[in-house]
């Protein structure tokens, strides 16, 4: 824990020495510590990560929808991010955007693993800026169109989630995603905004699978 993370604590949590807190390494150690100018740990535990392994291709979106994917799906147990800027996509990043957009995500998923008490940080990488990204075991692409619903699918120990941006994924991204072995689900009825459809997915894989 950094001076800035002990300000952090001190003036905006009010924590005061003496007291308990959690902290974590951000790669799957846990521990209790006792607060003060320095912190005295009085136990530690290694943690698994969650399973299954979810990566999370997310789309740019305008405002903070993308963030707020990222925030909530980290929070649900997201492993990893990749920002994409797909066809339809209304906001655009050039390089200095990239970087700082990059910056950006890995700043909100730091906030939202601690915030959510949990021993992992995702990883956020590089811009994808078309369907050739790399991704993580079963390729699964989010569509309200699809013809079969998340609910259905067996699910494998690592996974890959695709959200397109608000205008939606378009027909070639899709058919180029299929020619990769992806599969096309849909969350049901609702068609869910670009900041909400990830978490969403991620709450009814770990409810069907277990939230082990």
């Amino acid at each position: 824990m950094d001076e800035k993370e002990i300000l952090h604590a001190k003036n905006s949590l009010r924590i005061r020495p003496g007291e308990q807190i959690r902290i974590t390494d951000g790669e799957g150690r846990l521990a209790i510590a006792e607060f003060g100018d320095e912190l005295k740990v009085i136990k530690s535990w290694q943690v698994d990560r969650v399973k299954p392994f979810i990566h999370v291709v997310q789309a740019l979106a305008k405002g903070d929808r993308d963030e707020l994917a990222v925030q909530t799906a980290t929070e649900l147990g997201a492993t990893r991010f990749t920002p994409w800027q797909a066809e339809r996509s209304i906001v655009r990043w050039n390089a200095q955007k990239a970087t700082k957009g990059v910056a950006r995500w890995k700043s909100i998923a730091t906030e939202a693993t601690k915030q959510s008490h949990q021993a992992w940080l995702p990883e956020v990488t590089d811009l994808a800026v078309d369907t050739d990204f790399p991704f993580t075991g079963q390729l699964i692409v989010l569509d309200p169109d699809a013809q079969a619903p998340l609910t259905e699918l067996s699910f494998e120990q690592q996974l890959t989630l695709v959200v397109g941006p608000e205008g939606g994924i378009s027909e070639s991204e899709l058919e180029k995603l299929k020619s990769r072995g992806a599969l096309i689900a849909s969350l049901g009825n609702s068609v869910f905004r670009t900041s909400t459809a990830a978490p969403a997915a991620i709450a009814t894989i770990r409810t069907l699978v277990g939230w082990d």
